[in-house]
Order: C-alpha cells, then structure tokens, then sequence
C-alpha cells in the first residue's frame, strides 16, 4: 500500500504541472503503477498463505515448500520494481513540475524507498527462511540502495 501512495504523489504531481512534458504518459504509467500495487497487497496474502500450508509438510516436501517461499518473494519483489520505478521518475520530474507540490514528490520519493526498503527484508526474510538462493534479494537490495540514492540526494540526506 505505500508503493501504491507513492505512485499516487507522483501521478498528482504529474497533474498538477500542466507545463510537465510527457504529463499524460506519467499520469498513465504512476496510475498503472498504484493498480499493479494494490493487486500486489491480495497476492502477497495469498501468497504467504501457501507457505503457511507447506510449512507443515516441509519434511516431506522441501521442494514444495522452497517453491512456496520463493512464490512469497515474488510479490515484495514487484514492489521493488515498482518502488524504484516510481522513485527514478519522480527524481526526473521533481524540478520540472508545479513547485507548489514538490513536496508531495518528495513525500512519494521517500515512501517509494520505505517501501523498496520493507520489501527487501521481506525478502531477506523469505530468503532465509527458505533456503533460497540470494538472487531475488540481490536485486531487491541493489534497487534499495538506488531509492535511497534518491532520497539522499531529494532530501540532502535528512530522511
């Protein structure tokens, strides 16, 4: 749901600053990225509802059980992407648009990186708890430190 606020800010950033150029297309893609989030919170659930069902059979099923866990990452995986997305957009748009809501920008900027944030130790998690390979949070872990980059370099590192 934060991704999904994140991308919220941006596409009324985008509205708001009528002299943006590709207004309509950031408004389009910010709005495509808050549905595919908002799809993503049901995922996650029922998601992690199949690693909560193999847990029981783990002895007798490891790779199903390994497969289930790895599923769960899929869903805070895609906040990853979408996060970062949202952040890198807003990062080149943040000087080009109404000044009058560049903080709500910043405000997308820095729950665009929470959310990348949260989802990578989701990931960590998982990662752990399945015996997965580390490759899922490599790429989580990488696009948090490009969020928070942003961030940095938005807030002068006061967040």
């Amino acid at each position: 749901m934060t991704v999904a606020m994140a991308a919220g800010l941006l596409a009324m950033f985008a509205r708001s600053s009528r002299s943006l150029p590709d207004r309509d297309a950031i408004v389009a893609r910010a709005d495509r990225w808050r549905a595919h989030a908002m799809q993503l919170v049901d995922a996650d659930r029922q998601a992690y509802a199949q690693v909560l069902d193999r847990r029981e059979q783990r002895a007798q099923d490891p790779d199903g059980f390994r497969s289930a866990v790895a599923g769960a990452n899929l869903p805070p995986l895609a906040v990853t992407v979408i996060g970062t997305g949202v952040a890198k957009l807003a990062y080149r748009v943040l000087d080009a648009g109404n000044p009058a809501v560049r903080g709500d920008l910043v405000t997308g900027i820095v729950l665009a990186d929470a959310a990348v944030a949260s989802a990578a130790e989701l990931i960590a998690s998982n990662t752990e708890f399945g015996g997965l390979p580390a490759e899922d949070l490599r790429h989580a872990r990488a696009r948090h430190r490009d969020c928070r980059a942003i961030v940095t370099e938005v807030t002068g590192g006061g967040t």
